[in-house]
């Protein structure tokens, strides 16, 4: 089971306060330290939401829902007995997007292009991966497609890009999960399936591990 939710994270100060009532009082602290407004409310936002989502299945009020941090900083259920839930969230400018699952998942979101996606290929994708981006009649929108399901792998695992993202190739996914092709960096990723959900306004992709073949659906979160 993969649950993707999708939100838009420039809310109103109402809903924001709402938000707020939702994290406990440690991530209210550090969320109140961020520089930028906008990157603060999207952090509430997103967290609020993660905490309501996991809430609801734990039966517990959203700010005990009980998280703690990996080693690396990834934050994670901390959840003795009982089923386990697995959970990632990625932003990009006002949108964020949620992945809670039963395996471990990774997600990534981005919304628009920086620079050449060709020139940028050749530093970050290996060499199949360049091409296509070369040869695309877009290259932008494939240079994000592979971008973000690279980042989903990376972020599923908790290694993030301390793995180069050109020991490894991603594979031309759609809704329905495709195999992690070899080589891979990590032995565990010869069972990690991506998928890349389109939607209009901007470039997905959602990593699991060991998921069975099967379709996606992305829904839009209503504040």
């Amino acid at each position: 089971m993969i649950e993707l939710t999708l939100l838009r994270t420039d809310v109103s100060d109402g809903v924001a306060d709402g938000c707020l009532a939702d994290l406990t009082q440690d991530e209210r602290n550090a969320f109140a330290g961020m520089r930028r407004e906008a990157d603060r409310r999207s952090r509430v936002v997103t967290r609020a939401v993660l905490r309501r989502t996991l809430g609801f299945k734990l039966g517990c009020r959203p700010a005990e829902v009980p998280l703690s941090h990996l080693p690396g900083g990834k934050p994670v259920l901390d959840e003795e007995g009982g089923r386990a839930w697995h959970f990632n969230v990625s932003h990009s400018g006002n949108i964020a997007l949620l992945a809670v699952a039963d395996n471990p998942v990774g997600v990534d979101v981005e919304t628009r292009m920086h620079g050449d996606p060709v020139a940028m290929a050749r530093q970050f994708f290996c060499a199949q991966e360049q091409e296509r981006v070369a040869g695309a009649r877009d290259a932008g929108e494939a240079f994000l497609a592979i971008w973000t399901a690279k980042e989903a792998v990376v972020k599923m695992t908790g290694h993030g890009l301390r793995i180069d993202p050109r020991r490894f190739c991603v594979p031309h996914a759609d809704t329905a999960f495709q195999p992690l092709p070899p080589p891979y960096p990590v032995a565990e990723w010869q069972d990690c399936r991506v998928a890349s959900p389109s939607l209009a306004d901007c470039s997905m992709a959602v990593s699991v591990m060991g998921a069975p073949i099967q379709e996606l659906r992305v829904e839009h979160y209503e504040h």
